[in-house]
């Protein structure tokens, strides 16, 4: 049986491990795909993975220069944004740095909210980031590195001149529903909003109705401040039935549909369903009744899809790290394929999702920046990561003669 199991993974964006430890349950036969933004985050150990990663993306746009800081984002002789958007939402710039003649360096503290890192050079910067290195050919303001809520250190940008901008996020908030700084957006990627609703504080609760689209159907559901040891339950009616999945439910995602859930066809299209978020204490015990408890739940309708590479649908456009990538192109290997290799030939950074399919328990390596990590597949999954120009990607799958194990992976260029 097909079931949620990266459910409480997913919800918990920050997180960079991934645990086997999740019990899970469902009374239908629901095709899920853990759906996750988080660079490096290696969805293909659970049941299903999908790509989906943060809707509407603006680039960065110059607002006004008559301001009181129009004076501190005079940086390397040009004039920082007074605001950035990102994935639709708006972050406005709090302060800078720049060096005439070599690198650029910004500290950063803490965060409850998530920021932007922009640069500006005289040439191809590369951005070093608290572990991690990204290579860009946008020097003026018009490329940033997407910073998680909760993160902080040095990012540096290198180049013969350099100018480095740090922006926090506003009170603005794309199209969508909207309660309490909290948005589920109309548009994520290529999919569509199809219902939401983000319940107050202490609501035991929350039901959102839609009508069945031809294609998947992705349910994102929120879940913040509850007791340990709760579990989270959606319920989708007594044909189709429910899943569930825990122990955790501490979410502090502004931007809950784009951040996690799990996606699967369901349902007759055209019918309307109502899909119902609830926690209980453990598995199976009473429902939580908790003041400091804030539920919500977006279901959002998958565009057509791209294509399918080795037995996974994958999007036409994506989410990832506060970018909006587009699909460029593929490769299937055949089956009993040991090994793939993708180099990135191009002047930019592409976003490369390597993905598998074959018989359960079989396993696979991938190869991102020199860091192997290793995959068991139980049903379909995969990886993802950006790969700088220069670098590669590359898959082995020492067992895969004879088993039917097929290994191949996608590459998308940046959308916005």
């Amino acid at each position: 049986m097909n079931t949620l199991d990266d459910l409480r993974r997913t919800l918990d964006h920050h997180a960079h491990d991934v645990h086997d430890d999740v019990v899970h349950s469902r009374t239908a036969a629901v095709r899920g795909r853990a759906v996750a933004v988080r660079r490096r985050r290696a969805a293909g150990v659970a049941t299903a993975a999908a790509l989906v990663v943060l809707g509407a993306v603006g680039v960065p746009q110059l607002v006004s220069d008559v301001d009181p800081g129009f004076a501190d984002r005079r940086l390397l002789g040009r004039t920082a944004p007074a605001t950035l958007s990102a994935l639709g939402y708006t972050y406005a710039f709090e302060r800078g740095a720049d060096s005439p003649t070599g690198a650029s360096s910004l500290e950063l503290e803490p965060s409850d909210e998530p920021r932007l890192v922009t640069w500006a050079a005289d040439d191809v910067v590369k951005v070093v980031e608290p572990g991690d290195v990204e290579v860009s050919d946008r020097v003026d303001f018009d490329d940033w590195a997407f910073v998680p809520a909760g993160s902080e250190g040095t990012w540096t940008v290198h180049a013969e001149g350099t100018a480095i901008a740090v922006y926090e996020l506003t009170d603005d908030r794309p199209a969508g529903v909207t309660r309490d700084g909290i948005t589920y957006r109309e548009r994520v990627g290529d999919e569509v909003l199809l219902g939401a609703e983000v319940g107050e504080l202490g609501q035991d609760e929350v039901s959102v109705t839609y009508t069945v689209p031809e294609g998947d159907t992705r349910w994102a559901p929120l879940c913040q401040g509850a007791p340990k040891g709760t579990w989270m339950h959606i319920d989708l009616g007594e044909r189709i039935g429910q899943f569930s999945s825990g122990p955790s439910c501490d979410d502090a995602s502004f931007d809950p549909g784009g951040w996690g859930g799990s996606s699967g066809g369901h349902g007759r299209t055209g019918e309307t369903l109502t899909a119902t978020v609830y926690l209980t204490d453990g598995e199976k015990g009473p429902r939580v009744d908790s003041d400091e408890v804030r539920l919500g739940l977006g279901v959002y309708s998958a565009e057509e899809s791209a294509e399918t590479v080795v037995g996974e649908t994958v999007p036409e456009l994506l989410e990832h790290d506060g970018h909006l990538w587009r699909f460029d192109g593929s490769v299937s290997e055949p089956p009993g394929t040991a090994s793939s290799t993708y180099r990135n030939e191009s002047d930019a950074s592409e976003l490369v999702w390597v993905t598998s399919s074959g018989p359960l328990r079989s396993s696979y390596r991938v190869n991102f920046r020199g860091k192997d990590g290793a995959f068991r597949l139980q049903g379909g999954g995969g990886t993802w990561d950006t790969v700088i120009p220069g670098n590669q990607v590359r898959i082995s799958a020492p067992g895969a003669a004879g088993s039917g194990l097929r290994i191949g992976y996608a590459t998308y260029t940046r959308a916005d």
